[in-house]
């Protein structure tokens, strides 16, 4: 699976940073916005991302659309 592909305004992606647990946000287009219902994500998103560097990945749809912000 390619999670990693160019981030444009709208576009939900998964956060990694080295210490913190994955994170969903929407990035607008200036900046990010973290789902109000991240917590309740992160057990169908960390998973996905288990082996992956730090880094923006964009999410699947199938948590896209579960994401609210």
């Amino acid at each position: 699976m390619n999670l990693v592909q160019e981030i444009r305004p709208h576009t939900v992606i998964i956060r990694i940073v080295p210490g913190v647990e994955a994170q969903v946000l929407l990035y607008d287009g200036e900046g990010y916005r973290p789902a109000t219902n991240g917590k309740e994500l992160r057990s169908a998103v960390e998973p996905l991302v288990a082996n992956l560097p730090a880094g923006d990945y964009t999410c699947p749809v199938e948590v896209s659309v579960r994401a609210q912000f």
